[in-house]
């Protein structure tokens, strides 16, 4: 399938460190691809670099086959961008921000301010539309911020944390207005929300140390790291020698944890849980569960050194 952007052996330095280190993946066309890592780990970089607000110091980055390095005006037409940090013109109200960047990529007037009108129903602002930005809350701010970013209808859309600090009602807007509108553009963007990623991604990728540690469908990190489920059983009392000699030798246990009372590990194979419950049975138990392995634990033990 044709590649919206290829990344091929990027790095980027800041201050002689490293932030990221050969960086070499691709994005499908028409995929929602989310990159999620921890904060300073230059996520927010990649899409600069995309985009080419910043540039980087080895590698190369192509967007729909263009050099990005080159900023040709082909690039300025299929991308549209929207960062984390507000920057919306002050003196010019929420309808005027949004149609200075349909005119900077070319957009006739009318079409444009028809095209504007549309997006604003749609995000459900349009009643803010004469207002300048000092006198409106955040999320409205960031909704016109996306809206800013699509309203040139670019084949390629970079979102930097899109639904940071919106209310619900406007989180669900967004998503709402990606499904039902941007069905046919290429969607890269970055989250600290894993329960978002893990819904509204095709592909998902990590980002830790200044590397990709994991790319691939959620079933297919779930299937590659942690396992399928992740199980705890709490005993009445501290947990028996044997359960935790039977745990450690167990190769198809994974991270397990114990701590005091508790038991907490992950396994690929769900017959594992059961030969450990059989044997726990000898001890009184206060409490089992079992759930499904989240993207949120896959990053902790990712964090914590464990993959």
């Amino acid at each position: 399938m044709e590649a919206s952007i290829t990344f091929k052996s990027v790095g980027k330095k800041y201050n002689n460190e490293t932030l990221l280190a050969d960086l070499s993946f691709g994005i499908e066309k028409n995929t929602k691809f989310s990159l999620i890592g921890p904060n300073g780990s230059g996520k927010s970089t990649i899409l600069k670099l995309v985009s080419g607000l910043v540039y980087k110091d080895k590698g190369s980055i192509y967007l729909k086959g263009h050099d990005v390095s080159l900023k040709s005006q082909k690039i300025k037409t299929i991308l549209g961008y929207m960062p984390q940090k507000i920057d919306l013109d002050c003196d010019l109200t929420i309808y005027e921000n949004i149609l200075f960047y349909a005119r900077l990529h070319g957009m006739e007037p009318t079409f444009a301010k028809e095209k504007i009108s549309s997006i604003l129903d749609s995000l459900k602002i349009s009643v803010y539309k004469d207002i300048y930005p000092n006198y409106l809350n955040f999320s409205i701010k960031r909704l016109t911020m996306f809206a800013r970013a699509i309203v040139h209808s670019p084949e390629v859309l970079l979102l930097d944390e899109p639904t940071l600090n919106l209310d619900p009602i406007y989180r669900d807007v967004v998503w709402e207005y990606i499904y039902t509108e941007l069905n046919d553009e290429t969607l890269f963007y970055t989250t600290q929300n894993f329960k978002e990623a893990e819904q509204n991604s095709d592909r998902i990728a990590i980002l830790y140390d200044g590397v990709i540690k994991y790319n691939g469908s959620f079933d297919y990190l779930v299937k590659n790291t942690y396992g399928l489920a992740k199980f705890s059983i709490s005993f009445a009392d501290n947990i028996p020698e044997f359960v935790k000699k039977s745990i450690l030798l167990n190769t198809k246990i994974i991270s397990p944890n114990f701590s005091d009372n508790k038991l907490t590990f992950y396994s690929t194979d769900k017959s594992e849980f059961f030969k450990i419950l059989k044997d726990a049975f000898t001890s009184e138990i206060n409490d089992i569960n079992s759930s499904k392995c989240t993207l949120e634990d896959i990053f902790k033990r990712i964090s914590q050194g464990e993959e």
